[in-house]
């Protein structure tokens, strides 16, 4: 594995680079040539100590000069159980690109390189990205976040902590799933669209507020670009969501209208947030939501495995927004409500998480 993941960096350029910022006016980013991985082993004896050290792992940090900002611990837990830990800088890489990196690293395990074919060039989304029109992007999101009244916040104001993300987890029925996703579609509704809509009803019960922001991660991967979907880089952004509640108009005609602003927007969704969130006068938000439609299907992992057998997966990672919504869809629609306990108390977050998920049921309850 350890030959894999060395061949992994020599696959892909963007893994091999590090970041200069001392003395220049903006940083700069440099692409080193060979670079071998950084591999670390160790044996234990227990699942606690695995978890102790995959934690430790996880709290270092990277320094930005010196590549490569990932690195793969191996944890033998005993002859015939081992647990790999990958940690990166997500400076590299986003959530779509998890899920290509970790099939690559397990199809070059097993010696099939050939089968993945050429590396889709991620110079070639910088120049598509350089060559958009900024300005256009700029009016339109002034335009979408014209007359807003000020942001639309959780917890106290100016409110930073160190401590990291506690997270409360909760799958909806089967049923209820199945009922919230035949409606969509029968409405023309996406499932995405659905969980920020009821965020947003959420957001404005507990401000008192009929027009609520918050943030929401997109796959920033235009489909012009060949072989966009098998890119790895970090090309995700995070977009304000302008959620407008109207007395008396059914929960359907606000889907339906939330669904068709955000599409208006989707051709300026290259814009970064800090230039966004300037259209509007400042930040304007402190939640977030990730709608996750991406593939981690460890089945599809099988083949390339071989002589392995893959028991458990997992992805964890952090964010400075005191609350963020993960939604996995699937046969039980996955809900995990990330909070920052000092910020926003354990207790506090479980009520939000469960109003969260009556909104999202009341939606499947109601046939307007």
């Amino acid at each position: 594995m350890r030959r894999a993941a060395d061949a992994l960096l020599r696959r892909h350029p963007n893994l091999r680079v590090g970041f200069r910022y001392d003395e220049l006016p903006e940083p700069v980013q440099v692409e080193y040539g060979a670079v071998p991985a950084r591999w670390r082993a160790a044996t234990v004896e227990s699942t606690v100590e695995a978890e102790r050290l995959a934690a430790e792992d996880r709290a270092t940090g990277f320094d930005l000069t010196a590549p490569p900002l990932l690195r793969f611990l191996s944890i033998r837990l005993g002859e015939d159980r081992h647990r790999l830990v990958l940690t990166a800088h997500h400076i590299l890489w986003d959530g779509w690109s998890t899920s290509i990196l970790v099939n690559e690293l397990f199809t070059l395990y097993s010696g099939d390189e050939a089968r993945l074919g050429a590396v889709p060039s991620y110079p070639s989304y910088l120049a598509w990205l350089a060559a958009q029109d900024r300005a256009a992007a700029r009016k339109a999101w002034a335009s979408a976040l014209a007359g807003l009244d000020g942001a639309t916040t959780v917890a106290p104001r100016g409110g930073r902590t160190a401590a990291r993300h506690q997270q409360l987890e909760h799958a909806l029925s089967a049923e209820s799933t199945e009922t919230i996703v035949s409606r969509a579609k029968a409405n023309g509704i996406t499932l995405n669209t659905i969980v920020q809509g009821a965020w947003g009803v959420l957001l404005s019960h507990v401000t008192g507020r009929d027009d609520v922001v918050f943030g929401s991660s997109v796959s920033g991967r235009p489909p012009e670009i060949p072989g966009i979907e098998n890119m790895v880089g970090l090309l995700t952004n995070t977009i304000p969501v302008r959620v407008r509640v109207r007395p008396g108009e059914s929960r359907l005609a606000m889907l339906t209208r939330l669904q068709a602003e955000q599409a208006a927007l989707i051709p300026h969704h290259h814009l970064g947030l800090a230039e966004i969130q300037r259209q509007a006068g400042g930040e304007l938000f402190d939640t977030a939501i990730m709608f996750v439609n991406y593939d981690f299907d460890m089945a599809r992992w099988d083949d390339a495995l071989r002589d392995l057998r893959l028991t458990e997966f997992d992805v964890t990672d952090e964010t400075h927004y005191p609350l963020r919504l993960a939604a996995v869809p699937g046969t039980r629609l996955r809900l995990r409500l990330g909070h920052h306990p000092v910020l926003v108390r354990p207790a506090h977050a479980r009520r939000l998480l469960d109003r969260f998920v009556s909104i999202l049921e009341a939606f499947a309850g109601e046939n307007t």
